[in-house]
């Protein structure tokens, strides 16, 4: 199973959703998601993980099949 990192690595490569959109989406703070994809923070809460997954599926379902 992809890491939460690699996931939003490759969700961004695929989609045009911004990390602000994704912030919003999922109610995590996008300085937390802009870590994650720079390679700055790894892993993030379990709960915040799901509520990105689930931001992710809803804002661009085909990126998100890739990624997740």
């Amino acid at each position: 199973m992809k890491t939460i990192k690699e996931q939003i690595e490759i969700f961004f490569a695929e989609s045009a959703v911004s990390q602000s959109q994704l912030a919003q989406a999922s109610g995590v703070n996008v300085v937390y998601i802009h870590r994650l994809k720079a390679g700055k923070q790894q892993d993030v809460y379990s709960a915040s993980a799901d509520a990105l997954r689930k931001a992710m599926r809803e804002l661009d379902p085909v990126a998100a099949k890739k990624a997740l």
